[in-house]
């Protein structure tokens, strides 16, 4: 699932990375389930949710460490702030130069959105483990669909 893709899964779901990366829509279940997904994401989500994670979103699928994959909720504090250099490492969190550089860039730009504090139905599905994503995807988010058509 995604193993032709330039950039992380959360660069097309939050980051609007379709547009530049043609690609994406080519493939037919991702094209359906991103439409659906626009257009829920404008419904279900007012701010960055915190599962977006700023590394994964910019960096190349088959250069990342899925075990290192960090998100806004490990990197913010209870104020919507990152965390500090000591706070990450006590939680086991080792990253390096670069990686520092990209999150603080990604999240001053993010900050100006603002961060949703609750976590929504979808979240833990997105947040899961990432087998099989796709298909997960796919029934919530034709449940989600159904459930708006039946209302």
């Amino acid at each position: 699932e995604g193993y032709d893709l330039q950039v992380g899964w959360h660069a097309f779901l939050w980051y609007n990375k379709a547009k530049s990366h043609n690609y994406f829509k080519q493939h037919l279940l991702r094209k359906s389930l991103f439409m659906i997904w626009e257009e829920l994401k404008l419904k279900l989500y007012t701010k960055i949710p915190q599962w977006i994670s700023p590394l994964e979103a910019f960096t190349q699928p088959n250069l990342i460490q899925w075990d290192k994959i960090i998100r806004y909720k490990d990197l913010l504090n209870g104020k919507l702030q990152v965390k500090s250099e000591e706070e990450l490492h006590k939680q086991g969190w080792q990253l390096n130069w670069w990686e520092k550089a990209q999150i603080k860039s990604r999240f001053n730009t993010d900050q100006k959105e603002n961060f949703q504090k609750e976590n929504l139905p979808i979240d833990d599905v997105i947040c899961g483990p990432d087998s099989k994503l796709i298909k997960k995807f796919y029934n919530i988010l034709i449940d989600l669909k159904l459930e708006k058509e039946e209302v």
